[in-house]
């Protein structure tokens, strides 16, 4: 067929051998099949592959894209910052700042790491924010147990008509389970559907137990339970079996 030379399909190769950890080398001079490699060491958890690969890319000459910057902040984690800034600090240099794929992957790795303040230098103003971009301001905010920031945050997004998403709320919720407001919580769960047509999934529901029982509305919880929309997996049981705890 002769599409053996397409850097696009042999993308679409090495994804497929890399998710089973399988790595071809190809002779491709372009960045695709090695930001491949480095997004795919980043979501197998291997953070410090990915990073080793991103800078080998750099030395080696190849011209960075947003693939290969948000590839390699995938890779940072908490033990990890300075080398998320230093890749951040590039990204500014390069003159990919106001790339939304970099950007988002940089907000995400500040975010992780509880650094509000350069969160907001990065994001865009609220106006030209995207969905993404909302859901990991809300995710940081909640991480970091800033759950009266994570409302505010959610309240911002309905004020400006934008419409949250099934990871908006699990976020949002989670913050309500950190801050321990179970009035904001339940409430939220309630007017997912009802008000944004976002189904109430299992890592919802887990929230909401886990926010009635660490609160003692043990009673509560378990109804809650039994009337979930969703069937019960081991998120829900693990949750189940430490209720009784949260009476001592």
């Amino acid at each position: 067929m002769g599409f053996g030379q397409d850097d696009y399909v042999k993308k679409s190769l090495l994804t497929m051998y890399a998710k089973c950890f399988i790595f071809n080398e190809f002779a491709s001079k372009t960045s695709v099949p090695r930001n491949v490699l480095i997004a795919t060491k980043a979501h197998q958890g291997n953070s410090e592959g990915a990073l080793r690969l991103f800078v080998k890319m750099h030395h080696s000459g190849f011209e960075f894209d947003h693939f290969s910057f948000s590839g390699a902040l995938a890779g940072s984690n908490l033990a990890t910052l300075e080398e998320g800034q230093q890749i951040h600090s590039s990204i500014i240099k390069l003159g990919f700042a106001s790339d939304q794929h970099a950007a988002n992957a940089a907000t995400d790795v500040y975010g992780k790491c509880g650094d509000t303040i350069d969160v907001l230098k990065i994001l865009p103003q609220p106006i030209n924010r995207s969905m993404l971009s909302w859901n990991i301001l809300i995710s940081g905010f909640s991480r970091h147990v800033y759950c009266k920031e994570a409302i505010e945050t959610f309240n911002e997004i309905d004020q400006i008509g934008e419409w949250p998403e099934h990871v908006t709320f699990v976020s949002l919720l989670s913050a309500c389970n950190h801050g321990g407001v179970i009035d904001e919580g339940l409430s939220y769960i309630c007017s997912m559907m009802s008000e944004f047509g976002v189904t109430q999934g299992i890592h919802h529901c887990v929230c909401i137990i886990d926010l009635l029982g660490l609160s003692g509305w043990l009673s509560e919880a378990e109804k809650f339970i039994t009337e979930m929309p969703v069937s019960p997996n081991d998120l829900i049981w693990r949750s189940k079996e430490v209720l009784p705890s949260y009476r001592h």
